[in-house]
Parts: structure tokens; C-alpha cells; sequence
């Protein structure tokens, strides 16, 4: 997602905050500078968990499909 997104930063961030400093998103071209990242603390009630939603993995995207495919499959055989 980094050739996409440049701001976003490798992992998710820490569901609490933990150092009053922890960064949600890099600048907007992945600047690492103070006065262009923006801090979790700045993003406004309930977004901190929004922004792990950005990191699943490729591979968990193909085994979710796959496993929602199954398992739909198995309920309409046996309606």
C-alpha cells in the first residue's frame, strides 16, 4: 500500500496511546518530519482503530475471500 498511500506508516499503530507522541500517518508524500506527521492524538474520537484497517495483509485478503466463498457455498447448499 506504500506505492499508493505514501503517509502510511509500516505497521499500525498502538490501539492506546502509549508515548503521546504515536503517529498515525507519515506526511502526505511520506515525509518523517515533526510538522508533517499527523499524531494519533490528533485524529478525532474512534479513528485510531480505523487506521490498522489499512494493513491486512494481501494474503489475509485471499484467505478471507476464499473462506467467505466456502462458507457461503456450504449455507446455500444447504438451504
Amino acid at each position: 500500500f506504500k506505492a499508493i498511500n505514501p503517509s502510511l506508516i509500516s505497521s499500525p499503530p498502538p490501539s492506546t496511546e502509549e508515548s503521546g507522541h504515536d503517529v498515525c500517518y507519515l506526511g502526505p508524500n511520506g515525509e518523517k518530519d515533526s510538522e508533517h506527521l499527523i499524531y494519533c492524538r490528533d485524529l478525532p474520537e474512534g479513528m485510531r482503530a480505523m487506521v490498522g484497517s489499512w494493513y491486512i495483509h494481501p494474503e489475509r485478503h485471499v484467505i478471507e475471500y476464499v473462506a467467505f466463498v466456502a462458507i457461503s457455498s456450504i449455507i446455500i447448499r444447504v438451504l
